[in-house]
């Protein structure tokens, strides 16, 4: 069967970078992240506590970043005969619409992880442990619940049209990080299904 790229979404501490390595570990599958990436591009931007970038400066950073991601993808997809996960935020559906690209000329398929925790005193709590944590790249520390709320602010809503270009080669996977549940489109095949359920669980 053709690869499937599994693309992440959501906003600022929704469980994206966790989800993302479960299934790229359990699955020993390729994990593409933006943050690693951020972080390599540009490492005086790294310190949270260092600078502040205007609208502007973040999205001028952020294509670029974006950019290097989908060179790597496309890279990665022409040996590629299981999967490759995507982990980024994808604001914006330019970006997305290139990563789709990418996917439907290598002949992937292609599943968007729409990831959401919809209790804020859980993702404020999620920013603290993050912001304390030494171990993680300082790209993966959320900085204050104001940088949450830009976020969400910010995103441009992931829509059931943006895919329908790609017919039963694409799907949208809802994936709720405070319950760890999946909710899947019916028509999703049981291969995929299989593939998220099997990280879910922690």
């Amino acid at each position: 069967s053709s690869p499937i790229v599994i693309v992440m979404h959501g906003h600022t501490c929704a469980g994206k970078t966790d989800l993302s390595k479960r299934i790229a570990a359990v699955h020993n599958v390729e994990l593409i992240q933006s943050c690693c990436i951020r972080q390599e591009l540009y490492p005086h931007l790294t310190d949270p506590d260092s600078y502040i970038l205007t609208h502007r400066e973040y999205r001028e950073s952020a294509t670029h970043v974006y950019e290097i991601i989908h060179e790597k993808l496309a890279q990665s997809l022409r040996k590629c005969e299981t999967a490759i996960v995507v982990d980024g935020s994808y604001p914006f559906r330019q970006w997305r619409s290139s990563v789709y690209q990418i996917a439907h000329q290598q002949g992937a398929r292609i599943v968007v992880i729409q990831c959401r925790c919809l209790d804020e005193a859980e993702i404020e709590r999620r920013i603290r442990v993050r912001a304390a944590d030494d171990s993680l790249l300082s790209t993966e520390r959320a900085r204050t619940l104001d940088v949450y709320h830009s976020s969400i602010r910010d995103v441009e809503p992931l829509t059931e049209d943006e895919l329908q270009a790609y017919g039963e080669n694409a799907f949208i996977v809802h994936y709720d990080s405070l319950r760890n549940s999946f909710e899947f489109p019916t028509n999703v095949p049981d291969e995929i299904r299989t593939l998220m359920l099997c990280a879910g669980p922690r």
